[in-house]
């Protein structure tokens, strides 16, 4: 009777319009709501391409390259403008992706996972020792500028092969017959630029003429130079006492033999 008279208060009536106007409420928010939101826009190509990035940097493959994962609170938006990417702290590993449009940025740790080459066992000749020294020859005693040298004057010395080069002397048969152009103290090495054949005849001097090759059969005579000569060159000589022009080779300081 009560429902007759008021209708409104039937509870069929009463129900229906709340339910739709709570059903409505609901939906809204789910559609509002900041989860769906970001999950709608989320961008799981990110990870790859900052890997792809970091692999194009260091000059690897992108297997070699691991991204850390992000935190999942974080949402990550679709970037249509595309992500652009830098490394703003050098010497870490840690890139800034930025997108334009919508403006974002987030940060991306990563790690690398380069194999380690394992380098091949020395073999027995890349173990052999290494020539460190070499010889060379150096004054045996001091030795004032304008000696003429001979084997008597000179000593092997070790230097390092390093400071060794072709402005040391070692063929002993070089000091032979050659003068010192400046003074030597012992054990000092002597260079190529420190000496110069010797005059060892002076035109005009009595030298020493020696005629004959063997013990056997050998005379000695002095005779005079006419002119100058040096190790092994052949001048001109006059026996003073019969004037004769003779010819003979320098063997030494004042020395000649027959050629």
């Amino acid at each position: 009777m009560l429902q007759d008279l008021c209708p409104t208060l039937s509870p069929q009536r009463q129900t229906r319009p709340w339910v739709g106007a709570w059903a409505l409420w609901v939906l809204t928010l789910l559609l509002l709501s900041p989860t769906a939101h970001a999950k709608e826009r989320t961008d799981p190509s990110l990870l790859d391409q900052v890997q792809a990035w970091v692999a194009q940097q260091q000059g690897v493959e992108p297997s070699q390259i691991k991204t850390k994962p992000l935190d999942k609170r974080i949402p990550v938006p679709a970037c249509p403008s595309g992500w652009t990417f830098e490394a703003p702290f050098p010497g870490q590993a840690s890139v800034r992706a930025q997108c334009e449009s919508p403006k974002a940025q987030l940060f991306v740790q990563w790690t690398s996972l380069r194999v380690k080459l394992t380098l091949p066992a020395p073999t027995r000749q890349s173990m052999a020792p290494v020539m460190t020294t070499k010889t060379a020859l150096a004054a045996s005693r001091t030795l004032p500028r304008g000696s003429h040298l001979d084997e008597s004057m000179v000593q092997w010395v070790e230097v390092p092969a390093g400071q060794w080069s072709a402005h040391h002397l070692s063929d002993l048969s070089v000091v032979q017959g050659s003068q010192l152009m400046r003074d030597m103290v012992p054990g000092q090495v002597i260079r190529r630029q420190d000496i110069r054949p010797s005059v060892l005849v002076k035109k005009g001097q009595m030298v020493s003429f020696q005629v004959g090759q063997s013990a056997n059969f050998m005379i000695t005579a002095t005779v005079q130079a006419l002119q100058d000569g040096r190790m092994g060159e052949q001048i001109r000589l006059k026996n003073p006492d019969s004037g004769r022009i003779l010819s003979g080779v320098v063997t030494g300081l004042n020395a000649v033999k027959t050629p």
